[in-house]
């Protein structure tokens, strides 16, 4: 619920910068303002309620903005991750190839501010996802198994 949210958020921020009503250009953050109060009776994008935010999102759009996904490298590189551990299992240094959730929890709390760590090579930021690639390589190159 919250994740939703917080994509809403970003998109009602999107479409508002794109828009040229960006709410931290000082020049621009009356208008964006006011354009919250004229749709949803609110001052702040942070006061939306799951109604509020989709009623501004159409409204953007209605204005001309078209949101798009980012078409990101994460989809090749998630399966690099999953094409790599694949290798590994095939060559049997990997026990269980349903353990990746696993490896990845443990090898990527360090990485994360939050000391939690990502299950799901999707769900990884690119920074990451970089770092945990490079593991598996050299995993890979000292097993003698070839992956490419």
């Amino acid at each position: 619920m919250a994740q939703n949210r917080n994509n809403e958020l970003a998109m009602i921020h999107m479409g508002a910068k794109d828009l040229g009503l960006d709410p931290c250009n000082a020049d621009t953050d009356s208008a964006y303002r006011q354009m919250l109060w004229n749709v949803a009776k609110v001052r702040s994008a942070a006061d939306l309620d799951g109604a509020g935010r989709q009623a501004i999102i159409k409204h953007l759009k209605s204005r001309g903005w078209n949101w798009k996904p980012r078409k990101r490298r994460q989809h090749r590189q998630a399966g690099l991750i999953y094409h790599l551990w694949n290798r590994l299992a095939d060559a049997g240094v990997v026990r269980h190839r349903d353990g990746l959730s696993s490896w990845l929890l443990a090898n990527t709390k360090a990485l994360d501010s939050h000391r939690r760590g990502w299950q799901k090579p999707e769900f990884i930021p690119p920074r990451v996802r970089s770092n945990v690639i490079e593991q598996l390589k050299i995993w890979a190159e000292r097993e003698n198994v070839s992956w490419q």
